[in-house]
């Protein structure tokens, strides 16, 4: 009892540490609502698998074993990247290792506690929206479908397990420096796969839809048959004894060899990774006096934003969450051409978020204030450093769209220029506080001049569309409205935060 109380702690400890970085950016009591309200409303939705189930009596067990079979590869999809990152939280972000292994805690107990921490999360988050159907055909007449419980426990499990080896497996290979930056990376393009994945029924045209429909067809009738070991997941799933059984004992093998086995290699990361953010590097180009105010301020920024790898992930991540919606684009009527008009959103975007790390994380703003530096020279040094690299990122796609049609390119090229201008432009008028670590949830602090931002991008689409459906036609629209827009951005917000001199 005494060995176990530790552990029970350190458990209590880490969820309760998961809960609070869950919550932090909403109250208790809102975030206790929105669960419950979450939870009824999945449960109404749910209602439709039972009664659809009483009517469809001709789907046969095989079907039914390929279905819940790939919702499982597409969970597990999920779950995996956020499993990798999880572990990669472990290594880099906990600075209290050496604390721990001072302890009287064994080790290996150290990274079991932190690693099933992340399985829990896995699987409460999975459960809010899965559980519902579980629990809707148990009240209907199928209490089998209870068992989903323990079969979502061993996907979470397998998921942080695999989790794990990817990031030690990162690791090995990439060094302390590389793989927290490598993970973040490949752990969002899972999680774009996955989107990509459950709407791929939305994204194929008509013909390649009827293709793929035909050659799943073809698939299943050449599927092992339903009593198969291929099936042995998905009839775990479903609730059949011995093969949950199975399930339970390689799941729950799987986590514990790959836990204890790894533990020491965990930890010696950990402390390795500690290490590598302690060490300076001088550059050879830093820093003088001599490239004058402006130009020095602009490297400062650049410098800030390129050293920090996990900030550059996040702005990548950000960027490719709206990928989905340009497959949808490109399905509609005209589509090629409109899903270019992506790209001027994307632009707005990636120079407002640097506008913001720019001007609202800004950690001297007393020194700037006594710099020998105008106001204006400072803002518009920090305007530049955010438009700068968004132009060479952007000039790609614009020279793509000039090639296919000059006038596209033409109408991307100004919708692009004015919407990274404006946006970025809204955040240096109108700064707010933050943390360059709060870049994901820097609307938080401001909601207005969230939503004014993306309101900006939307606008500047839409001129876009006018301009690539009307021609020259569309222009008197966007002339007629750059003094709407110029009145958004110049629309000053209470206390600004950059407090420098005029």
């Amino acid at each position: 009892m005494n060995t176990l109380a530790p552990l029970r702690l350190m458990l209590h400890n880490e969820v309760r540490l998961s809960w609070r970085q869950m919550t932090a950016r909403f109250s208790p009591a809102g975030m206790t609502i929105t669960i419950v309200a979450l939870l009824v409303l999945m449960h109404l939705f749910a209602l439709s698998l039972p009664l659809a189930a009483s009517e469809m009596q001709w789907i046969t067990r095989q079907d039914i074993l390929a279905a819940v079979t790939s919702m499982g590869l597409f969970l597990f999809m999920m779950m995996v990247s956020f499993a990798l990152i999880g572990a990669v939280k472990i290594i880099y972000t906990r600075d209290d290792m050496d604390l721990l292994l001072s302890s009287p805690v064994p080790r290996q107990a150290i990274v079991v506690v932190r690693v099933l921490t992340i399985a829990i999360g896995l699987f409460t988050t999975s459960a809010l929206f899965i559980m519902p159907f579980a629990n809707m055909m148990a009240v209907f007449g199928y209490p089998r479908f209870l068992l989903a419980y323990v079969a979502l426990i061993c996907l979470a499990l397998t998921a942080t397990s695999a989790g794990v080896l990817m990031a030690q497996a990162m690791f090995w290979l990439l060094g302390a420096r590389r793989t927290r930056l490598f993970a973040q990376i490949f752990a969002g393009v899972l999680g774009v796969g996955f989107v990509l994945l459950v709407n791929m029924h939305n994204i194929l045209p008509s013909s390649a839809k009827n293709s793929a429909l035909q050659t799943l067809s073809e698939l299943l009738s050449h599927a092992p048959p339903p009593d198969s070991w291929v099936w042995l997941p998905a009839r775990a799933a479903i609730g059949e004894p011995l093969p949950l059984v199975i399930a339970v004992v390689l799941c729950l093998g799987l986590f514990v060899a790959t836990t204890l086995g790894l533990a020491n290699r965990m930890i010696a990361n950990a402390v390795a990774a500690n290490a590598s953010n302690t060490v300076k590097t001088r550059s050879s180009r830093a820093l003088t006096a001599h490239s004058g105010p402006m130009r020095l301020m602009r490297r400062k920024e650049w410098i800030l934003i390129g050293r920090d790898p996990w900030l550059m992930s996040q702005i990548v991540m950000q960027l490719l969450m709206v990928v989905p919606c340009i497959f949808l684009i490109a399905k509609s009527p005209a589509g090629v051409h409109n899903a270019w008009l992506a790209v001027v959103f994307l632009t707005g975007q990636l120079a407002g978020m640097l506008a913001w790390l720019t001007v609202s994380t800004e950690e001297a703003p007393d020194l700037l204030a006594v710099a020998p530096v105008s106001r204006r020279a400072v803002l518009l040094a920090k305007l530049q450093a955010a438009l700068v690299p968004t132009a060479l990122i952007a000039a790609l796609p614009v020279l793509a769209t000039i090639y296919i049609d000059p006038w596209l390119g033409f109408t991307i090229l100004v919708c692009s220029t004015g919407s990274a201008l404006t946006v970025s432009l809204l955040h240096v008028c109108n700064p707010t506080t933050g943390k360059r670590s709060d870049l994901s949830w820097r609307g938080q602090s401001n909601r207005m001049l969230a939503f004014t931002e993306a309101l900006l991008g939307l606008m500047w689409v839409v001129f876009a569309a006018l301009m690539v459906g009307l021609g020259w036609y569309g222009m008197p629209a966007l002339l007629l409205a750059i003094p709407i827009i110029y009145g958004i951005v110049k629309r000053r917000r209470p206390r600004p935060v950059l407090a420098l001199a005029h």
